[in-house]
C-alpha cells in the first residue's frame, strides 16, 4: 500500500506465513511481487522490495529456488533496464534492486541463474559498480519484550506462591485465573536457578 508511513512488519510476517503454507506460495508470490516491484510508485515499489527480502530470509529453499529462476529474474531486469522499465523507474529503486541482487550474488553463489544474470547487467553496463550492501539483514522485528521489572515480577510470583499455599478455595481460584504465561516462565527461572541448573 502505497499510503503506507512505514513498513507493516504484522503484514509481511502475515505475507511469509502464507507463503509456507501454501503448495504454491512461491510462485504466487513471486508472482505478485514482481507486478508490485514494477510499479511507477517509488514507494509501493520499495515495499515489494522489503517483502522479496524477507520472503527471501524466512521462506526457505523452495522460495529462494523459485526466486532463482530466469522467469522471476527477468522481471527484475525490466525494472532496471533501459530498454523496458529502466528509463521511468524511479532511482532509488534501481539502486535499491541493484543492492537486492549483488547481496543474492554473495550469499546465494550456487545459484547460477542469479550470477549470470548480474553477470550481464554489468556487461550491457546497466549496473556500473557492486553496490555496498546493508549491515543488516531484512527480517521481522523481535516482539515487544515486557516492560515489567524484575521487582514486579519478584512481587507476582510472591503473591502467587502465598495463594497456591493457602487451603481457601477463592485463593487457589485467584491463583489460577492470575497465572499468565510471564509468572510461569518467571517461576520456571527461579526454580531452574534454585537448583542451580
Amino acid at each position: 500500500d502505497p499510503t503506507n508511513q512505514e513498513d507493516r512488519w504484522d503484514c509481511i510476517q502475515a505475507f511469509f506465513q502464507s507463503v509456507n503454507q501454501e503448495t504454491d506460495g512461491p510462485q504466487v508470490a513471486l508472482s505478485l511481487l514482481a507486478h508490485k516491484i514494477q510499479s511507477p510508485q517509488e514507494k509501493e515499489a520499495l515495499q515489494a522490495l522489503t517483502v522479496l527480502e524477507a520472503c527471501m530470509n524466512n521462506c526457505g529453499k523452495r522460495f529462494r529456488g523459485e526466486a532463482a529462476k530466469f522467469r522471476f529474474l527477468n522481471e527484475l531486469i525490466k525494472v532496471l533496464s533501459p530498454k523496458y522499465f529502466g528509463s521511468w523507474t524511479a532511482q532509488t529503486v534501481k539502486d535499491r534492486l541493484t543492492q537486492v541482487l549483488y547481496g543474492w550474488t554473495q550469499w546465494l553463489k550456487e545459484e547460477t541463474k542469479i550470477q549470470d544474470a548480474y553477470s550481464m547487467l554489468k556487461k550491457q553496463g546497466v549496473i556500473k559498480k557492486d553496490p555496498k550492501l546493508p549491515d543488516k539483514v531484512i527480517m521481522a522485528p523481535p516482539p515487544q519484550r515486557a516492560t515489567d521489572s524484575v521487582f514486579d515480577q519478584e512481587d507476582k510470583a510472591t503473591l502467587l506462591a502465598r495463594l497456591l499455599k493457602s487451603r481457601r478455595p477463592e485463593d487457589l481460584e485467584t491463583a489460577n485465573s492470575g497465572i499468565t504465561p510471564k509468572i510461569f516462565e518467571y517461576r520456571i527461572f527461579c526454580t531452574i536457578r534454585h537448583f542451580g541448573v
